[in-house]
């Protein structure tokens, strides 16, 4: 699931439900910004927030989940 920053300029891209990755548009080298590191959780469907400063997730195991932010981008 890739989804493009509100002003284009970033491609977010997540990686086996563990790890966020944002790509230039332009081109460029990924960078890795966010992994979730809590055992036995998985994260789904990132989104950006409507100004691209942040992302949103949902953060799940097979017995529920959250959502959760990633602040700094």
């Amino acid at each position: 699931d890739m989804t493009l920053s509100p002003d284009g300029s970033l491609i977010l891209g997540l990686v086996d439900h563990r790890s966020l990755w944002v790509t230039p548009a332009a081109g460029g080298a990924p960078e890795q910004v966010f992994e979730l590191d809590e055992g036995g959780f998985l994260m789904d469907y990132p989104r950006w927030s409507p100004l691209g400063k942040r992302i949103m997730f949902d953060r799940y195991r097979p017995a529920g989940g959250d959502i959760r932010v990633v602040d700094g981008l």
